[in-house]
């Protein structure tokens, strides 16, 4: 995001800074409202900025690297719980028909608002995500298997939605200039 190679982020580069966090962290792909872009950029300069009112790589990783921990903890505490509302039986494992019920969510989750899926759909994604996420020989899924499953899929997604911020949003000079 350094546009001009100099070290340090200011102006236009902190304002796709946040663009980019609110895409990475709120993977919805929504463009980020110019007010709370405003806010998000206020913070980033009052936690971050050094001397010079911009941000420099030093700064930013050491901010970066407390932000990702704390994201982190965010999904672990997100998998728990939804490790919990799944566990209907309170067995400390997910069994067969917990599971069924986890492919339904995934499937709502990935595609909000889309067709339900089908019995034979949801069967089929039932016995990958056993295959996927446990060696149990009954098939059941321990909250370290499913939070460890979860983390990963968490970071694949995030991934994804930084993928596609890359893709809307050319940095300038890549169209001003005609690589050889």
């Amino acid at each position: 995001m350094d546009d001009d190679g100099n070290g340090t982020l200011e102006g236009e580069e902190i304002s796709r800074l946040a663009d980019w966090m609110w895409t990475a962290f709120h993977p919805n792909g929504k463009p980020v409202p110019a007010a709370q872009r405003a806010k998000m950029e206020a913070r980033l300069m009052k936690r971050v900025s050094d001397t010079s009112g911009g941000i420099s790589f030093e700064h930013f990783a050491e901010w970066f690297g407390g932000i990702s921990k704390g994201v982190h903890r965010m999904e672990m505490k997100a998998a728990h719980k939804k490790f919990k509302e799944m566990d209907d039986d309170n067995s400390g494992f997910l069994d067969h028909d917990e599971i069924h019920h986890m492919a339904e969510w995934m499937a709502a989750s990935v595609n909000p608002g889309g067709k339900p899926m089908s019995d034979k759909a949801k069967e089929k994604m039932t016995a990958k995500l056993i295959q996927r996420i446990t060696d149990d020989p009954a098939g059941k899924i321990s909250f370290d298997q499913f939070e460890h499953w979860y983390t990963k899929t968490a970071a694949s997604m995030n991934a994804l939605a930084v993928k596609r911020y890359q893709k809307t949003h050319e940095r300038k000079w890549e169209s001003q200039y005609i690589f050889y």
